[in-house]
């Protein structure tokens, strides 16, 4: 399925969230998805930033390294098709209501954070058995004055555009 009418129209997997979810109460997994960290090099850059204590200056070092645990922990999950995807906040995958095919991973952050970290993915099409990260980030804890959650999903949303327009060839080869 796609979005917009632009050759660079990002087609994701139907419904939404199908390869997240698709072991959520059963008792053996499938083989895990692949995550496509290497695609999206703004993405590896600020995975690297996590790690490296820089992903933003008002986080401590432990926020830093807590938010990178439960990162990984979430992205194994979802690759292990072990996370429900919702539109509600209380789902740790969350279905975007700004560009639908973007899914917010959301690890809780310890309670004094001023911060909280958020991964934003999306389910190609074109490739089956991936996950494709898009944009790791941050906004304020709480309220969203300036809206910054709304520009990383115009991020996520163009860096999955720009993907589609990198891999056209590969596509068209099958």
């Amino acid at each position: 399925m796609s979005i917009g009418g632009s050759a660079a129209a990002f087609d994701f997997a139907a419904p939404v969230g199908v390869r997240t979810s698709r072991n959520v109460g059963r008792i053996s997994a499938d083989t895990p998805h692949e995550w496509l960290n290497e695609d999206i090099s703004s993405y590896v850059e600020e995975e690297n930033d996590l790690r490296s204590n820089r992903l933003h200056p008002a986080m401590t070092r432990p926020q830093h390294l807590d938010a990178l645990a439960k990162v990984e922990s979430l992205k194994r999950r979802a690759a292990n098709g072990q996370l429900t995807v919702g539109y509600e906040a209380t789902h740790l995958a969350r279905q975007m209501r700004r560009c639908d095919y973007i899914i917010e991973l959301r690890p809780g952050m310890q309670r004094d954070a001023e911060r909280v970290v958020r991964l934003y993915y999306a389910e190609p099409e074109a490739r089956a058995n991936t996950l494709l990260p898009l944009l790791l980030d941050t906004k304020p804890s709480g309220g969203d004055p300036g809206g910054e959650q709304n520009d990383s999903i115009d991020l996520a949303e163009s860096r999955s555009q720009t993907w589609t327009l990198m891999k056209q060839p590969e596509r068209s080869e099958k």
